[in-house]
């Protein structure tokens, strides 16, 4: 057999193998994904704020009980002032009509407005701020 006939048919051989994986269900494709571990999924048991700088891990009995309220920037420093982050996790109840109290609130401040805060304590109270934030 000439060398021209061996490359012809390896030629056909790899273009049918090509076809064939083209089609659905081949075993080129990627996995389905799988279910969580568990008994409860738990995308929402870790918030990551990757810009405010941290990653928080709730308990189980977190699942599905919590909103997230966040703001940065000039939103977040007017209710708290100097903070550049605010991230207020809220309990949601089973019963619509049963209050919503905040559970944690996480606080993210530039060093320089850390530094301005902390420096204003005096005697166990703190001076007011400039421009009349306490």
């Amino acid at each position: 057999m000439s060398l021209r006939r061996r490359l012809s048919i390896a030629g056909s051989a790899l273009a049918s193998v090509l076809l064939l994986c083209a089609l659905p269900g081949c075993a080129s494709e990627a996995p389905p994904p799988q279910q969580p571990l568990g008994s409860i999924p738990t995308d929402d048991l870790i918030y990551d704020h990757r810009t405010a700088g941290f990653t928080l891990a709730f308990p189980p009995s977190w699942h599905d009980r919590y909103d997230v309220d966040a703001r940065s920037g000039p939103i977040a420093a007017a209710q708290w002032p100097y903070a550049s982050h605010a991230v207020a996790f809220t309990y949601k109840p089973v019963e619509p009509d049963q209050p919503q109290p905040v559970l944690l609130t996480i606080l993210v401040y530039r060093r320089v407005n850390w530094n301005a805060i902390a420096g204003r304590r005096c005697g166990g109270r703190f001076e007011p701020l400039p421009g009349g934030l306490a």
